[in-house]
């Protein structure tokens, strides 16, 4: 009996498990559509996994509502495997709280996900890893108040086509990325800046018209090796061009004597203040001492 019981149990328990899936609950009261991950409410839930090409709460209108996007922690357990037009033309969103929740392993397509989002100023997506992605294309086209997006953490090894993906983010200044930020595999990338005239990479690439595809699309090397991206996560690298070299000594050596601003990627040592003592961090750094 006792074998029996314990075989039941563990029925019911992946049974349970079996049931656990991805949802979504807009709630016109609030204009909030929140992501949670457990078993699903037989009422106003949308599942997250869909054969449309848009989900269920595009599909019914609500983008044109919503004005807050929660991820719920519990939302950390779920595995979506496409977020394609998750967010498609919320003219209205202004603020999305708990990102980090969002687990992208699993993912394959991201595009048009932010499409249109009119009013968001900053995106930053330095928790979402990308290993499966093929298809980032339209991804943020259109967001024309986004000023700053993190994509350090993503890896497109996989990715395919980026085709529009930045189109017509005329505000955007910043787009950080990683070291796993590659364009091997991309074979598509029409218009993928196209207009995005505020664009400044991080050694001061700035936008030209007659650079709007993959060509671009890395970090900023400077002038022999020109770029529309910043390089983040990588200790030493003040310019931002993704090289840890004498070219860091003297952009850092700037900042301190104030010809240049100062940011985050000045701080080498760690002591979150900007001064000769990081100077002689970055040379040791440079000559493999650190």
């Amino acid at each position: 009996m006792k074998k029996f019981l314990l075989f039941l149990a563990s029925i019911i328990a992946s049974l349970t498990a079996w049931a656990d899936e991805g949802y979504a609950i807009y709630n016109h009261a609030d204009f909030t559509l929140t992501f949670y991950y457990g078993t699903m409410p037989k009422s106003a839930a949308y599942s997250i996994d869909t054969y449309s090409s848009f989900p269920d709460w595009i599909n019914n209108y609500h983008n044109t509502y919503i004005e807050k996007v929660v991820f719920d922690p519990s939302f950390a357990q779920a595995r979506p495997t496409k977020t394609d037009a998750w967010f498609y033309e919320m003219e209205r969103l202004t603020t999305i709280i708990g990102l980090e929740y969002l687990n992208t392993s699993e993912v394959t397509s991201m595009s048009a996900m932010f499409y249109s989002c009119r009013r968001l100023k900053s995106l930053d997506l330095s928790h979402c890893h990308t290993p499966k992605v093929t298809n980032l294309s339209t991804m943020f086209s259109a967001c024309d108040s986004i000023t700053t997006i993190d994509l350090s953490n993503f890896n497109t090894s996989q990715v395919r086509t980026t085709n529009y993906m930045f189109k017509d983010c005329r505000m955007l200044k910043t787009v950080y990325v990683g070291s796993e930020w590659t364009t091997n595999s991309i074979n598509e990338s029409t218009n993928m800046f196209h207009w995005c005239s505020s664009i400044v990479g991080g050694a001061g690439t700035t936008y030209s018209y007659w650079h709007i595809d993959k060509e671009y699309a890395h970090i900023d090397g400077g002038p022999e090796n020109p770029g529309y991206f910043t390089g983040k996560n990588i200790q030493g690298d003040v310019n931002g061009d993704g090289e840890v070299d004498v070219r860091d000594v003297t952009t850092l050596i700037n900042m301190i004597l104030g010809t240049i601003d100062m940011n985050e990627a000045g701080n080498v040592n760690g002591d979150n203040d900007i001064n000769v003592m990081d100077v002689t961090a970055l040379i040791n750094l440079i000559l493999g001492i650190l």
